[in-house]
C-alpha cells in the first residue's frame, strides 16, 4: 500500500506535464481535426492549386487557338495541313514516323 500512495504522490507532482502530454496525444493523433489530416488536407489544396494553375494555363492556349483560328484563315489552313494531312490538289503529302 505504501508504494502506491508514493506513486501516487510523484504523480501528483508531475500532472501538469501528464496532462500537457496527454493533450499532445490527443491534438495529434485522436482528435477529428487531427495534425495528420491538416498535413493531408494541406498536400491535397498544394496539389488542386497546381491543378487549377494547369487547367487555367491549357484554358488561355485553348482561347488563344480560338482566336486565331477564326480570325486568321492562314492559321487554320497551317492546323489542317499539319494535324489532318489536308492538301491542295496539285501537292503530295510524305508523313515520316519515329
Amino acid at each position: 500500500m505504501g508504494s502506491f500512495l508514493s506513486f501516487w504522490s510523484d504523480l501528483g507532482k508531475h500532472k501538469i506535464w501528464i496532462l500537457c502530454i496527454l493533450f499532445g496525444l490527443h491534438i495529434i493523433f485522436i482528435d477529428e481535426n487531427n495534425i495528420l489530416k491538416r498535413i493531408e488536407a494541406r498536400k491535397e489544396i498544394i496539389e488542386l492549386k497546381k491543378e487549377i494553375e494547369k487547367y487555367n494555363k491549357e484554358y488561355e492556349t485553348s482561347t488563344k487557338m480560338l482566336e486565331d483560328l477564326t480570325s486568321n484563315p492562314e492559321f487554320l489552313e497551317n492546323i489542317a495541313r499539319e494535324r489532318y494531312f489536308m492538301k491542295k490538289p496539285d501537292e503530295d503529302i510524305y508523313v515520316f514516323e519515329d
